[in-house]
């Protein structure tokens, strides 16, 4: 297909409504870590608001069969989420190890809760 019939298409379906946009699993925890580090800091400068200190970092760290989602706590790191390869985030018992009684979604549902407190939680 050449890319002058390629953009018609994308056009059309842009006006029509009839379009999906996909993201790759790296995206969407890029996305995530995101959401949650910028409501994290809200929440941080709104209780803290002369605090000399920053608000907490997110970081991801890859592993074989969960993703961590780590909070920085002052100079250290906590674990708070694990995300399987499937896409569905859990709480964690201890760091490398998921909690199967907390799943707080997926990461396709991460704008639909608010990740600001200790643990995310529908917004209505």
């Amino acid at each position: 297909m050449n890319t002058i019939a390629q953009d018609e298409r994308i056009a059309q379906a842009i006006e029509s409504g009839n379009y999906r946009i996909v993201r790759t699993f790296e995206q969407k925890l890029s996305h995530f870590a995101a959401l949650l580090e910028k409501q994290q800091a809200d929440i941080y400068k709104r209780r803290y608001p002369n605090s000399p200190l920053d608000p907490p970092k997110v970081r991801i760290v890859p592993g074989r069969t969960y993703t961590k989602v780590d909070i920085q706590s002052g100079p250290s790191w906590s674990g708070r989420y694990m995300v399987d390869q499937e896409g569905r985030i859990w709480g964690i018992k201890a760091y490398g190890v998921i909690n199967r009684r907390h799943c707080y979604g997926t990461l396709d549902t991460v704008d639909q809760l608010f990740w600001g407190e200790y643990t995310g939680f529908k917004v209505s």
